[in-house]
């Protein structure tokens, strides 16, 4: 493997585990969330988020095919994208207690 891929590779997993933590952390100083469910949340935006990326990509990519094969149709193509690339993508304290909803798709 060459040294840019192992960089670009480590600063994937830096970020997915930092940003969710540092998320996290903010949250349970705010409301005293127990440690079970601040863990629990890291542990589960390590999973979810790169899946929602992936998703939202497709929907991304198959929105702009969308508007290509329906030559211009841009109603249908914002519907892909909002059930795509609208709803939850880091899952918080609050999720985990069943407090707030996690939506994998828009509204």
């Amino acid at each position: 493997m060459r040294g840019s891929s192992r960089t670009f590779i480590a600063i994937i997993v830096i970020a997915l585990l930092v940003a969710p933590a540092h998320a996290v952390r903010r949250d349970a100083e705010d409301e005293g969330h127990r440690p079970i469910v601040i863990t629990g949340a890291v542990l589960t935006n390590i999973v979810y988020l790169p899946l929602k990326l992936v998703y939202s990509i497709i929907g991304g990519v198959t929105g702009v095919l969308v508007y290509a094969v329906t030559l211009g149709d841009a109603d249908a193509t914002q519907k892909i994208w909002d059930n795509a690339c609208r709803g939850t993508y880091i899952v918080t304290p609050e999720m985990m207690e069943g407090k707030d909803d996690i939506r994998l798709r828009g509204p």
